[in-house]
């Protein structure tokens, strides 16, 4: 076994023991911030957000798939009676280092391709 699969087997032992993907924390670059918690993750973007409400976890290639929810949001004052829709949706991502690609799929079709920075940081401009 060499060197790099041993670390990666015990990085995936300690991963299954502790419960954490390794990919709890902050993460932001093209107007977009994510936030991975053990439980799922919260995501922010300029127009938009999203939720995931299940674990990350990160394969033997270091990616991950999961559902969740996105919603756009719209310009402008928001009617509170009026609920935007949360369209279901797929989160896959793979991780390198402390950069992490994150596609977003929503019914169907590829809304975007991320590339984040852990700890990173990002100012979010809200629609107008």
């Amino acid at each position: 076994m060499s060197a790099t699969m041993l670390i990666l087997a015990v990085a995936g032992i300690a991963t299954s023991a502790t419960g954490s993907s390794g990919l709890e924390g902050k993460w932001a670059g093209d107007r977009l911030i994510m936030t991975v918690r053990p439980d799922g993750a919260t995501i922010n973007s300029d127009c938009a957000h999203g939720a995931i409400n299940q674990p990350l976890h990160l394969d033997r290639h270091l990616r991950f798939s999961a559902a969740g929810t996105f919603t756009a949001d719209e310009a402008g004052p928001q009617r509170g009676e009026v609920a935007a829709r949360a369209i279901p949706s797929k989160f896959r991502g793979r991780l390198a280092g402390d950069t992490l690609d994150l596609s977003i799929e929503a019914e169907g079709q590829e809304l975007r391709k991320f590339k984040l920075q852990r700890g990173g940081t990002v100012k979010l401009v809200r629609c107008l």
